[in-house]
């Protein structure tokens, strides 16, 4: 659905339950498509990233040498936002 800025401002609200109802918004500024709204996604877990941190920093204090065996995928924790 595309909306133009005044209405945008006019129907906050409806726009917001349309939203929650699964709805893109497009907001156009003279005709031209200038913002999307999206329903809001939750981050994920804190306990997850809280894990992943602790299990990283036991293996930093851990004397023994890293090997792959028990390395933690570094790519996946960049992807979880943790780098």
């Amino acid at each position: 659905m595309t909306v133009n800025m005044h209405e945008a401002k006019t129907n906050l609200s409806k726009l917001i339950m349309l939203l929650e109802k699964g709805e893109d918004i497009v907001i156009a500024k003279a005709g031209n498509p200038v913002a999307r709204l999206v329903a809001y996604v939750a981050p994920q877990s804190d306990t997850t990233q809280l894990e992943q941190f602790r299990k990283l920093r036991k293996m930093s204090n851990n004397k023994k040498a890293v090997t792959m065996h028990n390395a933690i995928d570094t790519s996946e924790m960049v992807d979880d936002g943790l780098f």
